[in-house]
């Protein structure tokens, strides 16, 4: 009982009354548990196999050994190509819960006579990865859903997408009974290694930190309205795997990072997915710890590395107490570690590889902090002896609970939270017949075809050259030769091998769109398919001997290389792209061969070289029928190219984060509200047909509108939508910079803010500077933006805000938003800008290339009066120095005046635009040359008065000098 009221006292705060009745639920439910049960829901396992009958390993585990969850993984041959893979799933998470319900009859194994039964019925976890490193045997979840990869998503720069994607694998797992999925991949790659053993490739959504959170929590969303919250999601690798070169499997990766570093990049996706937002759907159940080490963790040595995150006590929970983390984990969030039977983890027990230590392992990666053990590949070898090591160490950890009272404490919490966890999943009946999914398993067809379609059209894209640089599609008569990478997959090491795309598979969809059923583009003789394992046979072919003998058969894949006119290169992955590299070093075809490259995996595996011999380079992501049949419609150029890179493409000089800046060619508009507290508020003005865009769609830019500015009032300030490169809303943080520029005073008051959803808002007091003030926004590059001015008066009363004049420089129009935008700026004002004015309509900046050519030609035609006047003086370099002079001034002038520096906007608004700059600039040349002559003057004055004398500023001479003179400076080796 006291041990019940410790763990009460230190549970969360209230999060309303059905949280708080899981939570008593979960207590009392936690005091009938015993030791083996409690230990038994630490462990999430995996079993070798497709016999889960009675007498199975697995079955034994769940009935007897009480274990929490079992995770189906394809490669341990769980399943097999005998019937469809949503059936077999389905019978399997049916069949494994039904062993859990039963195994309340039997008490826990190694309990004596007289021990008591086993407890109430906890539903298992039955999980699945959503996407693994390597691709060799079929991803369960993916095959059945046929959903695309996560680049493809990214590259869509469209949330929703991600949403509906991940809708579909919850409503899928939810009905296949399979209610925990390890993924999606939270990772950021900031830089793609394409070579290394760990590149992510398409598992990742985003290079972009903000855009990488924006789609995971959208996919998490997604997984838990489909499910109706009835499956946990747990990203991984927290805290972030994108920086490392190797996975774990095969040796722990270390990274340099500090904590600061992670928290700036890798851990916002999953701060994205751990924050207490007004969506709750976005936060995810759990994360996977993963088994990386930083190097510098710490920032004061940067050759310390700490050990493996999911297995460092100090580490995770320095992690663990960083705000957004704490918060989340106050609320019930869950540890779950990567696979603890993996290849780095064993070696950092026993580097000799001869041990394999289960109950040291086990034990520190509950004492690092999780909550949940993954015990895949979980032994020396596995598949002989991991159901040992699972035993011994679950036996291990009930005998150290049964002695150690802070072990205890440690486990009990544990199970707390994941007893709370389940009965949010079954809405606190764990009654068999309501955690068993109803009817009948979901089929591979009818699941939503509508979302990898729309994600395949609108994640394509034209990587190189540019739009208006593509030469012509293929012409009628033209011969075309397909080569398809050879990767394959399996459903178990027994089953045949599957090609992940099947050669002639684009070439079928090119004849239905193209060929004489479709627009009758393409002859069936001029097309031709191949796989890239006979391109590479074609350079590796030594040459026939000259020596007598029978000439050898032509080989049909070599012809239709020589006689191609477009060769098409379908690249899955790194070994693809090593192929491809292999006949890009020096192309074996005529020049006028056009070569197309299709990346149906990552984009970065070609160099700028590569790239630059092909006629036209796609980015694709995914494999599936629908990108397919898009690669088809790109080749013959009948598609838009709506998607972008969401990950650095080095060989096309491609940086997400540059392409995820401000927009240097839009222009910036600008919104304001007067709040004073006189209370003299203004009316909004009802939008005219086709107004632009603006933070409140009931408001409009007007020239004159009357509002009441006095000392006193606060003036909120906010932007329209921001845009990057790519044409959608910059990442939430990018700094924005408004800019009050006092006129009458000649002062200038930037106020630096950060954007949320693409906006950036501020608020600025009238406090006690009277007259007009000017405001503008800049961001990054995106120097451009509307402009208005407003007089501000000690007396309160209806004041006109000023337009200022008219004329507009020649400029780029702003980017218009996406028809379905990306991140959707808030379509009203945030609450403290409740009555928004839109600003004026857009006014230039003070200069245009008109004034800059007004300015240049005056100023030139002063330099050369200034330099007739000096030569006609002094002579050719006294003219020089004063015509240099009058130019260096007058061009001082017109960049003091350009970029607004103090009293610039005093002067802009008393003179006509049309004559602003050019004034300026002629009055400042004018100014150089008469403090040029001044000062040549006051030199010479000063040189003679000192004995000395400076030629080039002395009159010229026209009589010469006397032959005794001419002498004397001879000797004295002057010249005459």
């Amino acid at each position: 009982m006291l041990l019940a009221l410790i763990l009460l006292l230190l549970m969360p705060p209230s999060r309303g009354s059905a949280q708080d009745s899981f939570d008593n639920q979960a207590l009392s439910l936690l005091q009938v548990l015993s030791p083996e049960e409690r230990i038994g829901q630490l462990m999430l396992v995996t079993y070798y196999g497709d016999d889960i009958e009675e007498g199975s390993d697995i079955h034994r585990l769940v009935r007897e050994y009480r274990v929490g969850g079992v995770v189906i993984v394809p490669e341990n041959d769980n399943l097999n190509d005998l019937s469809p893979l949503a059936d077999q799933l389905y019978a399997i998470s049916t069949q494994l819960q039904a062993t859990a319900g039963d195994r309340q009859q039997v008490p826990p194994s190694g309990i004596g006579q007289g021990a008591t039964p086993a407890g109430p019925y906890v539903p298992l976890l039955i999980g699945l990865e959503y996407h693994q490193f390597g691709d060799r045997y079929v991803n369960p979840l993916i095959e059945v859903t046929g959903l695309p990869s996560s680049m493809a998503i990214g590259a869509t720069w469209n949330p929703d997408l991600a949403q509906e994607s991940g809708q579909v694998a919850g409503q899928t797992l939810a009905d296949l009974g399979v209610n925990l999925l390890l993924g999606p991949s939270a990772d950021v790659v900031e830089e793609p290694l394409p070579f290394a053993s760990g590149d992510l490739g398409t598992h990742v959504f985003s290079g972009e930190p903000f855009w990488a959170g924006e789609m995971v929590s959208a996919f998490v969303s997604g997984v838990n309205l489909g499910s109706q919250s009835r499956v946990l999601v747990a990203p991984r690798h927290f805290p972030g795997h994108g920086a490392a070169d190797r996975i774990a499997t095969v040796e722990l990766p270390t990274v340099r990072r500090s904590l600061d570093e992670l928290t700036l990049v890798d851990l916002q996706p999953f701060f994205a997915v751990m924050e207490d937002g007004p969506d709750p759907t976005r936060t995810a159940d759990a994360v996977v710890t993963g088994h990386i080490r930083y190097q510098g963790f710490q920032g004061a040595n940067l050759r310390l590395a700490t050990r493996p995150i999911s297995l460092d006590p100090a580490a995770l929970q320095q992690l663990s107490e960083l705000p957004q983390v704490a918060a989340w984990r106050e609320s019930g969030g869950l540890y779950i570690s990567d696979q603890l039977g993996a290849g780095g983890v064993s070696r950092l027990y026993d580097p000799s590889g001869l041990d394999f230590r289960s109950r040291q392992i086990s034990i520190e990666a509950l004492q690092a902090g999780n909550d949940v053990l993954y015990l895949r590949n979980f032994g020396l070898r596995p598949r002989s002896d991991q159901t040992q090591e699972i035993i011994e160490s679950i036996d291990f950890l009930v005998s150290r609970y049964e002695q150690d009272p802070t072990f205890q404490e440690l486990v009990d919490a544990a199970v707390l939270r994941i007893l709370v966890k389940k009965l949010e999943l079954y809405g606190g009946s764990f009654e068999l017949d309501n955690v068993l999914p109803p009817g009948d398993p979901p089929q591979q067809t009818n699941l939503s075809p509508q979302v990898p379609v729309s994600t395949a059209q609108q994640s394509l894209t034209l990587l190189s050259p540019d739009q208006g640089e593509l030469i012509p599609a293929p012409q009628s008569g033209e011969r075309i030769a397909i080569f398809t990478g050879m990767q394959s997959s399996q459903i178990c090491s027994s089953c045949d091998s599957i090609p992940i795309v099947e050669v002639g598979v684009l070439q079928q969809s090119i004849l239905t769109q193209y060929g004489p059923q479709g627009s009758d583009v393409v002859n069936l003789v001029d097309i031709t398919s191949w796989s890239l394992e006979q391109i590479e046979t074609y350079l590796n072919r030594v040459e026939p001997s000259t020596i007598d003998g029978p000439t050898p058969e032509p080989v049909p894949a070599d012809i239709a290389i020589e006689n191609a006119d477009w060769i098409v290169m379908l690249m899955q992955s790194a070994a693809d792209a090593d192929i491809i590299k292999q006949f890009l070093a020096d192309p074996p075809v005529e020049s006028e061969t056009r070569i197309v490259v299709m990346a149906l995996g990552a984009p970065y595996y070609l160099d700028s070289t590569e790239i630059s011999k092909l006629a036209a380079y796609y980015g694709l992501y995914s494999v599936s029928t629908p990108f397919i049949d898009m690669a088809a419609r790109a080749l013959f150029q009948s598609v838009a190219h709506d998607g972008a890179p969401p990950v650095s493409v080095p060989g096309i000089g491609y940086d997400v984060f540059q392409a995820t800046s401000p927009d240097p060619e839009q222009v910036i508009e600008i919104y304001y509200s007067v709040d004073s507290p006189t209370d003299l508020s203004v009316t909004p003005t009802p939008s005219p047909e086709g107004a632009s865009p603006t933070p409140d769609s009931a408001l409009t830019p007007t020239p004159e509108i009357s509002t009441i500015v006095c000392i006193g009032d606060t003036l909120s300030l906010a932007t329209g939508p921001i845009l990057d490169r790519n044409g959608n809303v910059v990442p939430d943080g990018t700094p924005v910079e408004f800019v009050v520029n006092y006129v009458s005073e000649g002062l200038r008051a930037p106020q630096v803010v950060e954007t949320n959803q693409g906006v950036g808002q501020t608020s600025v007091l009238m406090d006690n500077l009277t007259g007009t003030i000017e405001i503008t926004a800049v961001t990054g590059q995106a120097t451009q933006s509307s402009r208005f001015q407003l007089n501000i008066s000690e007396a309160c009363g209806p004041i006109q805000a000023v337009p200022l004049p008219t004329e507009t420089p020649t400029q780029v129009e702003p980017t218009p938003l996406p028809e379905t935008p990306t991140v959707e700026p808030s379509p009203e004002p945030p609450a403290d800008l409740p009555d928004v004015e839109a600003s004026p309509p857009s006014v230039p900046s003070f200069v245009d290339f008109g004034d800059l050519f007004l300015s240049l030609f005056g100023l030139s035609g002063l330099a050369f009066a200034a330099f007739l006047l000096g030569l006609s003086l002094r002579g050719g370099g006294y003219g020089l120095l004063l015509a240099l002079a009058t130019v260096i001034i007058g061009l001082a002038g017109y960049n003091y005046y350009a970029l607004e520096l103090p009293y610039a906007a005093w002067w802009h608004a008393r003179v006509p635009s049309s004559w602003d700059a050019a004034v300026i600039t002629w009055t400042s040349g004018f100014l150089g040359f008469v403090l040029s002559q001044v000062s040549l003057l006051a030199w010479q004055r000063g040189q003679e008065n000192g004995g000395g004398r400076w030629y080039l500023l002395q009159p010229r001479q026209p009589e010469l000098l006397d032959e005794s003179d001419q002498d004397g400076q001879r000797e004295q080796g002057e010249n005459p």
